[in-house]
């Protein structure tokens, strides 16, 4: 089908070069019918990773009732790109959710008291951008994030925002405006999202 459109757009092209105004209406018509479809095929493809449209909340992941707040956590670096503003930020955006979650950035907490362990510098040969793990099922288990220097700076803070999403049991969906769209591609969003907020007050309540 895509091959089809973009055949339809290069004899379009070659018709502009004889015609006149009708032509040209006609021409961007089919450009934009061209640029549609490849939009809904995209997010069809974040469907088929097995997406949902809308964020969902993973029970098995995130932390206990009564846990979720003052997280410790502490990042570190590897390798020359320092992440510390980005992680700043997503700090910052836990804070602002009305959901009763916080975490703590400190560097002089010890190894062993830490609940989130954040490292950059991760998978420098991939395009993706972050990974937020849980040990395993135990809510008390320690939370790891890795971040991927390899990525553009424009959206670090973003793909920070959306892993520590994650460390409270947020799932990756499909929608672009949601801060838990699985694509760094075709995210819009730049803040916690009521989405996501909404689901965390269901799991840990108000502040």
């Amino acid at each position: 089908m895509l091959t089809i459109m973009l055949k339809s757009v290069y004899n379009e092209c070659i018709q502009l070069k004889r015609g006149g105004i009708l032509m040209k209406k006609r021409f961007f018509k089919t450009l934009c019918l061209l640029l549609t479809f490849t939009f809904l095929a995209s997010l069809q493809a974040l469907a088929e990773d097995g997406y949902l449209w809308e964020p969902s909340m993973n029970p098995a992941r995130g932390f206990n009732y009564g846990y979720s707040t003052n997280v410790k956590m502490k990042y570190y670096q590897y390798g020359d790109t320092n992440w510390s503003s980005c992680i700043d930020y997503a700090v910052n955006q836990i804070r602002l959710s009305p959901a009763n979650i916080s975490l703590s950035n400190q560097s002089y907490y010890s190894y062993n008291e830490l609940s989130v362990v954040v490292s950059s510098n991760w998978w420098p040969n991939y395009t993706f951008v972050g990974q937020a793990a849980q040990i395993d099922y135990n809510y008390t288990a320690q939370k790891t994030v890795k971040l991927n220097s390899a990525v553009q700076c424009s959206i670090r803070a973003v793909a920070t925002t959306h892993e520590f999403a994650h460390i409270f049991g947020i799932r990756d969906c499909s929608k672009p405006s949601s801060i838990a769209c699985g694509s760094a591609t075709f995210i819009t969003a730049t803040t916690m999202t009521s989405d996501v907020n909404n689901l965390l007050i269901s799991r840990y309540g108000y502040k």
